[in-house]
Parts: structure tokens; sequence; C-alpha cells
């Protein structure tokens, strides 16, 4: 796209036989570079804008990644049975050495085997209930 300007000074030129060829050569080249500088202009202002548009995006992101993250922790930490409520350590700890013990006494005795309800050869916590009644 040529400014209209040049263009009536070219045709200026070209009917005045006064110009020499170096002067015309002069006037296109310089053209010639207008156009460059108007394009490299064009070219940095777009680069300019997609800078900006990928700014707004990462920053939104960021938040969208913060929110998520947030709320996910606040979920699983919600949602732990055992995280806010008080639990009696030497209680556990008292029922597992009880567990313990009648683990070794069944693996003493294995006519005590015999005596317990249903299936009791994997020894889940039901089986000891079912011993420790026994």
């Amino acid at each position: 796209m040529r400014n209209p300007k040049v263009l009536d000074a070219r045709r200026s030129q070209e009917e005045e036989p006064g110009l020499s060829n170096e002067a015309t050569q002069a006037i296109e080249a310089i053209e010639y570079i207008t156009r460059h500088l108007t394009r490299d202009n064009d070219y940095k202002r777009q680069c300019d804008e997609w800078k900006y548009v990928s700014m707004v995006l990462d920053r939104l992101l960021l938040y969208v990644f913060f929110a998520a993250t947030t709320g996910g922790t606040m979920g699983v930490l919600f949602s732990a049975p055992n995280v806010f409520e008080y639990v009696d350590q030497a209680a556990v700890i008292q029922n597992l050495k009880q567990a313990a013990a009648a683990e070794q006494n069944i693996a003493g005795k294995p006519e005590m085997l015999l005596q317990m309800p249903g299936n009791c050869v994997n020894k889940t916590v039901q089986c000891r209930e079912a011993y420790l009644s026994a």
C-alpha cells in the first residue's frame, strides 16, 4: 500500500524532465525504507499484543491452579477422619498389644482355631474379637 502523496510526487517527477535518474532511485530507496520500517513497527506491535495476551492467560491459569490446589488441600484435610478428633493413643496401643498377644496364643494352640466361629484362619479383627471373648 503506497502513500498517495508519494505517488503524486513520483508522477510530478516523471513529468518534469529536470530530475535525474539518481534522484529517482533515491526516492525509491526512501520509499522502500519507509515501507520496511512501517512493516517492522506493525510486526513489533503485534508481538507486544500477543505478549500481553499470554501474560493475561498466564495470570488467569495461576489463579485457577492456586484455587484448585487450595480447595483440594482443604478437601483432603476436612475429609480425614481423625484430623480434628482426639484419639486416646494409650487405648489404641493397649488394643494392639491385646491383639498381638491373642495372635501369639492362637499360634501356640492350634486347637483354638477349631473352636472359633466361621473361617478365622486369616486372623482378621473379627477372629481376634472372637478369641478374646471365648
